[in-house]
């Protein structure tokens, strides 16, 4: 067996250990941001844009120069060029519906909101398969899968032990408390 032959053998292995370590990863920062939103809500702090920011720098940050090194179509400035608009439009909607997830924390439970998180990975892929022309493996809508699969599991979790989450007052005031 050549070197190639190896290389190519567990290329594709390290890949999916990388991805499911970057995911992890992800994961563990989600649940420490919603465990600190949860916290401040209880506290009575009320700046879901502030808790919001440092997300979107990091964003910045981490995919700026990534892009600006590409070439060709994947090159920061090709992509402005031509469908500046449409990241535009999905920026401003992913700015409002964080904004709306953290101002949730202030009426509802952790677990409620959760289960908004989850589901949002589906219908943010649906979205940008209309408006960006975006094309997933079939690999992704496995992935897609397990989140709603997730998701039922969390709301028969909850039957289940009879919980009655969210109490419902104040709901109103989510939507129009802007």
């Amino acid at each position: 067996m050549t070197k190639n032959d190896i290389n190519s053998v567990f290329n594709p292995v390290g890949r999916l250990l990388k991805t499911i370590a970057m995911g992890q990863v992800l994961s563990l920062l989600i649940c420490g941001t919603a465990g600190s939103c949860q916290y401040l809500a209880d506290a009575g702090v009320e700046t879901p844009m502030l808790q919001s920011f440092l997300n979107y720098a990091l964003l910045l940050l981490t995919y700026t120069p990534t892009l600006c090194i590409h070439r060709g179509d994947a090159n920061i400035l090709k992509i402005l060029r031509t469908k500046w608009w449409k990241y535009l439009l999905m920026g401003l909607a992913d700015v409002e519906a964080n904004y709306m997830v953290v101002k949730a924390y202030q009426f509802t439970t952790l677990t409620s909101i959760q289960l908004l998180d989850c589901f949002v990975i589906p219908v943010l892929m649906v979205l940008s398969w209309i408006f960006l022309k975006t094309r997933y493996r079939p690999l992704h809508f496995v992935a897609v899968v397990v989140c709603l699969l997730g998701v039922g599991a969390m709301v028969g979790a909850d039957i289940v032990a009879g919980r009655n989450q969210g109490s419902g007052k104040d709901a109103f005031s989510l939507v129009f408390h802007c």
